[in-house]
């Protein structure tokens, strides 16, 4: 016998209307009458209820082969949505740690420009150098050769310092 019957067999077995039922089970009239109709089946606590009516869940599940199957494909389902939010879980947690290193990497890289910045910039004062229209520029004369090196500012970096012929004393 399939469970839509042995539903309804307990039911009146037991003298009891489909909202007696559904009191004793806690659910909506409504959910029993769509379990008698095969609308719907019974979740498993509801079917472990059952033994207030001394029968097993065995004996209530045993004929009815389409709602093991049912419940079969339910878990396999939800087995497989476990996996899959585990997989998107750890897919959101590396894009995170990813960006939190790169933001800490990039902010690092940031302090070591500024540091050798500081250093460059130190270094031109002690040359002498001067600033004047985002241009830093030092007049140099050496073996009666004079060089005028500049370097455009505020890029002062190392490959950014050049120097050129002006004339010769």
């Amino acid at each position: 016998m399939s469970l839509d019957k042995k539903i309804v067999e307990i039911r009146k077995n037991n003298n009891l209307s489909q909202e007696d039922l559904a009191e004793i089970l806690n659910v909506l009239r409504q959910t029993i009458s769509n379990w008698e109709n095969m609308k719907c089946y019974p979740d498993i606590q509801t079917i472990i209820i059952s033994d207030q009516f001394k029968i097993s869940p065995d004996e209530l599940l045993k004929d009815d082969m389409k709602m093991v199957k049912d419940i079969d494909e339910k878990v396999s389902k939800n087995s497989k949505l476990k996996i899959i939010i585990a997989i998107l879980t750890m897919l959101i947690f590396l894009v995170f740690s990813f960006l939190i290193l790169k933001n800490y990497i990039g902010s690092e890289n940031k302090r070591k420009n500024e540091s050798i910045y500081q250093k460059i910039i130190i270094n031109l004062n002690i040359l002498s150098f001067e600033k004047m229209d985002d241009i830093a520029f030092s007049n140099l004369i050496e073996n009666g050769v004079k060089y005028s090196i500049y370097s455009k500012m505020p890029e002062v970096l190392e490959k950014g310092i050049s120097a050129r012929y002006l004339m010769k004393y």
